[in-house]
């Protein structure tokens, strides 16, 4: 079962957790298209040319990852992934931190 829905932004004391957006692509395309960042991450790296369609399905209701903006810089980071695992009612929780942003607690305030 797939779970659809539209995030209403989350604020926490730095961080923005909101829905993707048209223009996040060329941010994001500098870290999901990292191998060694993305080898935990279901699918793994996103190919160069797939970033843009897998940028549209994340931006609609049936996403399943959310952009992690910093407040102070208004640039997205990382995000967060929210999506059913292996048995009923069983969901998973997970995170993708830029890798010139990880080691500030960004991942634990999100």
């Amino acid at each position: 079962m797939l779970i659809a829905m539209l995030l209403p932004t989350i604020e926490t004391r730095r961080l923005l957790i909101r829905q993707f957006e048209a223009n996040d692509g060329a941010v994001i395309a500098g870290y999901v298209t990292n191998p060694s960042l993305m080898q935990f991450i279901e699918g793994g790296a996103i190919l160069p040319a797939n970033v843009v369609p897998w940028l549209v399905k994340q931006s609609g209701a049936n996403a399943d990852q959310f952009a992690v903006e910093a407040k102070a810089s208004n640039a997205v980071i990382g995000n967060l992934i929210f999506h059913e695992w292996f048995a009923p009612e069983t969901y998973e929780l997970g995170w993708v931190i830029a890798p010139d942003q990880q080691r500030q607690g960004y991942a634990t305030e999100a």
